[in-house]
């Protein structure tokens, strides 16, 4: 019965039924969708999702069998308007579900590579656009080819004759169309992938023009999703710097600022140049961070000239100094402002980029100094972890902070210990704590039984406030950090 030799040119039997398949399949599909809303706006118990899901995977079936229908008909040699409209349904069908599937693209799971959320929405509209534009210029160049065979006395093409030239046809179409259609969805859906942004190969490699068409898009998009998409990509310099450059002056705030930040990794100077303008027309923390990395030593003497009033609103270019290159004249302009003492002014904040700019034998001299005679909020700024690259030096700060009893600096010691527990976890700092447990001040002692407990990740009291380490009821628990204590010296002096 399947022979082609038995079925007329004239059969349209597997065209016919494969509408028919394809209509039983759309309505049911909406039918249940239809239902799902209903009930979703009546009874809210959950159900209703299954049903609409459960719609959609019928919908699907049916289409493929459609589709499946619409293919044996044409390998039958049946009339080929029918199962070619079919086919083009089929086609503009399952390729609007696939590229509905965008808006979960960036709602997915990164870690995984799958199918369902990056794979579909790139493949399914793409072989659906080639479908239905490739099928009648492959229809109307097998039937030439055909008839200038059958002209010159050769017999007609057998169905599987006519099948593989027909999908020979195909390929090279889609090879065709591919450079065309691919790029700009590869880029967008590689760009969705947060952990992959930066190091992904295609979105580094693409050529600009790739880059900047895709960020095209993106811009048109509204959902808050895909502007965070954008940001990264503008964040991470994935676009030419011209287009860097013009999104530095996006109406949107977020926008802006990451095309800045972007351009600072592509193009340094000019970055520096677009902030130092923008900070003419007002205060700007991204542009503050921008001009304090990248800026010339003559762009950072003139903004430190413009600054008036207190330096806490500007920390921001204190930590872009801070990631930047040193240079000599900004470094004694920040120790003069360290050395006025003008604390109310926030004078201290600069105490970050001398941190990171000077080497660790002057540093350390420097820091010293200001322990010794400084104000009392700098030396606790001094005594800020975060500060700090070099965990050697600032268990030596901390420990010479901890030999000093007056003015609360032991205190803040004890707590940037407990804070930052593990860059301290180290034989030296447990010796220096013990004798602390026996301090007449209860209060530095039990700062000092946490910050053991913690070091030790040792979870006994974690729940138990500082009031506690104060109470007569604390003696058997600095004995129990005493012991915890020396165990651990005993483990790790070995």
């Amino acid at each position: 019965m399947n022979d082609p030799a038995l079925l007329t040119t004239h059969s349209s039997r597997h065209g016919r039924t494969g509408w028919i398949v394809l209509a039983v399949g759309v309505a049911a599909a909406v039918a249940m969708n239809i239902a799902a809303s209903v009930l979703r706006s009546a009874m809210r118990t959950g159900e209703e999702n299954v049903i609409a899901i459960m719609g959609l995977l019928i919908g699907l079936v049916f289409c493929g069998w459609a589709g499946v229908m619409g293919l044996r008909a044409l390998y039958f040699g049946e009339k080929s308007a029918r199962p070619l409209l079919l086919l083009n349904a089929v086609g503009l069908l399952l390729g609007g579900a696939t590229a509905w599937l965008w808006r979960e693209v960036p709602r997915g799971e990164v870690d995984e590579f799958n199918w369902a959320q990056m794979q579909l929405p790139i493949l399914g509209p793409f072989f659906a656009i080639a479908f239905i534009t490739g099928s009648l210029p492959i229809r109307w160049l097998l039937r030439r080819s055909e008839r200038k065979k059958i002209n010159s006395g050769a017999a007609p093409w057998t169905p599987r004759e006519r099948a593989r030239r027909a999908v020979a046809l195909a390929l090279v179409y889609c090879a065709l169309l591919a450079p065309l259609l691919l790029p700009v969805p590869l880029y967008l859906a590689s760009a969705a992938r947060a952990k992959d942004a930066a190091s992904n190969r295609y979105l580094l490699r693409a050529p600009d023009f790739i880059r900047d068409a895709s960020e095209s898009v993106l811009s048109e998009l509204q959902d808050y999703q895909w502007r965070a998409v954008q940001n990264r990509v503008l964040k991470e310099g994935l676009v030419s710097t011209d287009r860097l450059s013009a999104r530095t002056l996006d109406a949107h705030r977020e926008v802006a600022d990451s095309a800045l930040i972007g351009l600072s990794k592509r193009d340094p100077a000019w970055a520096a140049n677009i902030a130092e303008w923008k900070l003419l027309y007002g205060w700007l923390p991204s542009a503050e961070a921008v001009l304090g990395k990248c800026g010339s030593a003559e762009q950072r003497k003139r903004y430190l000239d413009r600054i008036d009033g207190s330096l806490y609103v500007h920390h921001n270019f204190m930590e872009g100094l801070a990631q930047g290159p040193p240079d000599a004249e900004t470094l004694e302009k920040l120790k003069s402002l360290i050395k006025s003492n003008q604390i109310d002014n926030g004078n201290f904040i600069a105490l970050q980029p001398v941190m990171a700019w000077l080497e660790t034998s002057q540093l350390e001299i420097y820091l010293m100094a200001i322990l010794d005679g400084g104000d009392q909020t700098l030396k606790a700024s001094v005594l800020t972890a975060k500060f700090y690259r070099d965990d050697a030096l600032l268990n030596r700060i901390m420990l010479a902070a901890l030999d000093r009893s007056k003015s609360g600096l032991r205190e803040t010691a004890l707590q940037e210990i407990d804070d930052n527990v593990d860059r301290f976890k180290n034989p030296a700092v447990v010796r220096k704590l013990l004798p602390l447990l026996s301090d007449q001040d209860s209060a530095q002692s039990g700062m000092a039984a946490r910050a053991l407990l913690a070091i030790m990740n040792d979870n006994s009291f974690e729940y138990l406030s500082i009031s506690f380490w104060t109470s007569p009821q604390s003696a058997s628990a600095l004995h129990y950090v005493r012991g915890k204590a020396a165990v651990w010296l005993k483990e790790h002096e070995k």
